[in-house]
């Protein structure tokens, strides 16, 4: 069983103003939950876990777009995903300083202390499924269709 995302896409351009769907789709399978030092690690297959230090280090899936030429992203909504509930109670490993690949294994990684703001908090983090980052980035490709 898949887990799906609908994202619409909401696109203004100077000649026109259109919006376009965009689906994804993530496999549950490749989401992987263990124990450490009393937090919960969360990993998906092939997807980097990013974060500010101290927030949950959740996995970032980004999704390449292409957009018509001469259009640029305003935003993203997300318009219908499915939520699956975990049984317990899980607090997910803050994120640690950036370690080189090639340090791997080779330094010792300190768990940074909790951010006190995002654990204690009884909203949603991230605060939104989806965000639209600016169009240089590498996973918004600005192709001609």
């Amino acid at each position: 069983m898949k887990f799906t995302a609908v994202l619409a896409v909401i696109l203004l351009a100077t000649s026109f103003a259109g919006e376009f769907t965009v689906d994804v789709q993530f496999d549950p399978e490749e989401v992987t939950m263990g124990s450490m030092a009393g937090y919960t690690s969360v990993t998906m297959h092939a997807t980097p876990s990013l974060g500010r230090i101290g927030f949950p280090a959740l996995p970032v899936a980004s999704t390449p777009v292409a957009l018509p030429a001469g259009t640029r992203a305003l935003s993203v909504e997300v318009t219908g995903a499915s939520w699956t509930s975990l049984r317990g109670r899980h607090t997910v490993l803050p994120a640690t300083e950036p370690v080189p690949l090639s340090l791997m294994g080779e330094v010792n990684i300190s768990i940074p202390r909790p951010d006190q703001e995002a654990y204690s908090s009884t909203e949603n983090y991230p605060s939104t499924p989806a965000s639209w980052r600016d169009p240089q980035c590498f996973w918004a490709s600005r192709l001609p269709m």
